[in-house]
């Protein structure tokens, strides 16, 4: 199994196995929610780097304030943040430093879920990564937590 469809496979499955583990919820729009299908839904978790969708910081939402003591985070949770349906721009950190970041457009549409997806990535001579190709795919469809 090619590298890239094997890291989308194992956050298949975190995404599967997060809905009963006590994954966090979020509507990204205002008023009341949508009934189930009607809008969409990107499942991200920590190490994906999420900082915001659609200029809404949601880092701190998903997994609070990262200068909190580490002892006292739970990081291991799945955060799906409900979207209409539509255009959207999330923006993921890329490297160390919170200002190395990376704009990725999406459409996303009802009743689908949306995870992200790196691949394509070079390591530099220190090890780290460097010009992946970062995009948002489909990845289930309709509730699944």
């Amino acid at each position: 199994m090619a590298l890239p469809r094997l890291r989308t496979f194992l956050f298949t499955s975190l995404l599967l196995t997060g809905c009963g583990t006590g994954g966090l919820e979020y509507w990204l729009y205002p008023g009341p929610h949508l009934p189930p299908g009607e809008d969409a839904v990107l499942a991200t978790s920590q190490t994906n780097r999420l900082l915001v969708v659609d200029d809404e910081e949601v880092a701190s939402k998903c997994w609070g304030d990262w200068r909190a003591a580490q002892g006292y985070q739970r990081n291991d949770r799945l955060c799906r943040l409900h979207i209409p349906s539509g255009r959207h721009i999330a923006v993921f950190q890329t490297g160390l430093n919170s200002r190395q970041q990376v704009q990725v457009p999406f459409t996303a549409e009802p009743g689908k879920v949306y995870g992200l997806q790196v691949s394509g990535c070079s390591a530099s001579a220190g090890g780290l990564q460097q010009n992946c190709r970062f995009e948002i795919v489909e990845i289930g469809e309709g509730e699944t937590g």
